[in-house]
């Protein structure tokens, strides 16, 4: 049976992927919330739009590669209710801070039962897609890696293979029939980031940084290769040459896209197989991406999109890019200072627990 990699040396090229990952995916909220008319926008410019529309669900998918790699080997359950408990109580925090902020800062709430259970269950209630997902497979990730742990390596590959082609490759190829790649039957965000953890576990198990590094050169090709197919693809479709009905230049945009699955996947071998120094900016970035993408995104997007950013005198300019980029900056700032005071309060209840003896 082939060896599996079961060490666990801090990588930190995940830091570096998950800090990339969540400015691709801002980027990407910049887009998705602007309600600019891209169509007073240039040729040039609605190209450079499209591409930045990839690059969410790129950083989505990285990191659900990146939490099954790290995950793989947890096989036990000892502790993993502690686990889960921290992991949603920093949920239900930025739950309770969003609400507060747009509350008070942009428009008070109809203040209802309904609202109450969406502050407090925001995992049920779908606050944050990802957030979700990433909650879902966290609690149920002892018990799937251990499925996972136990199978021949031929048997998680074809366990792999059937929904990649079931719900990428088909959807890829006739996503045109439907709405688009992710209206077929039994898909959705929940099933795919599953599927992604597999696929980021099964890099860990089989494949040694030494046989990454030796595929280096192939996912630079693929890197490059699939972006000048995206990028002839949106130029295409902008100028009306292959748009229809379905088709425009955002098909490729979703997750589950086949190129999107492999720039991700590509980007994803690129940064563990490289080896970055070790950044105390790049790590506490990459320790508050989760609370960033909160701080962001979902409620908070109030905030953020329709008061601070989106400007109309950037309408049809490249000012929007240099926006876009402001957006980031802030961003992070305001998410990674949110996330330390979260962090901060944390500590103090573990030691006032301590010296009552709770704990």
């Amino acid at each position: 049976m082939p060896s599996r990699k079961t060490n666990s040396e801090h990588i930190t090229g995940i830091d570096y992927l998950k800090v990339l990952s969540i400015v691709m995916v801002i980027m990407f909220h910049y887009e998705w919330n602007s309600g600019f008319d891209w169509s007073k926008f240039s040729f040039s410019q609605r190209v450079i739009a499209d591409c930045v529309y990839m690059l969410g669900e790129i950083g989505v998918n990285c990191f659900m590669l990146c939490t099954g790699f790290l995950m793989i080997n947890k096989v036990s359950d000892k502790g993993h209710f502690k686990r889960i408990t921290k992991i949603w109580n920093g949920i239900f925090f930025y739950s309770l801070v969003s609400f507060v902020l747009v509350h008070f800062l942009v428009s008070p709430y109809n203040i209802s039962f309904k609202t109450f259970a969406a502050v407090l269950m925001p995992v049920s209630f779908k606050t944050w897609w990802y957030t979700t997902c990433y909650f879902v497979i966290i609690c149920i990730s002892p018990y799937l890696n251990s499925m996972l742990n136990s199978l021949p390596r031929e048997s998680y590959k074809k366990l792999l293979i059937i929904p990649v082609v079931l719900f990428s490759l088909v959807p890829s190829f006739l996503g045109f029939l439907k709405k688009d790649t992710e209206s077929f039957t039994g898909y959705s965000r929940l099933i795919w980031m599953m599927i992604v953890y597999c696929l980021g576990g099964y890099i860990k198990l089989y494949y040694p940084k030494e046989e990454l590094c030796s595929k280096r050169k192939k996912c630079i090709v693929v890197n490059v290769s699939v972006w000048i197919f995206l990028t002839a693809f949106i130029m295409l479709a902008e100028k009306g040459i292959i748009s229809g009905r379905n088709i425009s230049a955002r098909y490729f945009w979703s997750p589950n896209s086949i190129p999107v699955l492999l720039l991700s996947v590509s980007l994803f071998v690129l940064f563990l197989s490289k080896d970055f120094p070790s950044l105390k900016l790049i790590n506490i970035i990459s320790g508050s991406t989760l609370g960033i993408y909160q701080m962001h995104g979902g409620r908070s997007g109030k905030l953020w999109w329709n008061n601070i950013f989106h400007k109309p005198q950037y309408i049809g300019t490249y000012g929007v890019f240099a926006e876009m980029i402001s957006a980031v900056l802030l961003i992070l700032f305001v998410g990674v200072v949110i996330d330390l005071i979260r962090k901060a309060i944390v500590k103090i209840q573990v030691l006032i627990k301590n010296k009552m003896g709770l704990d």
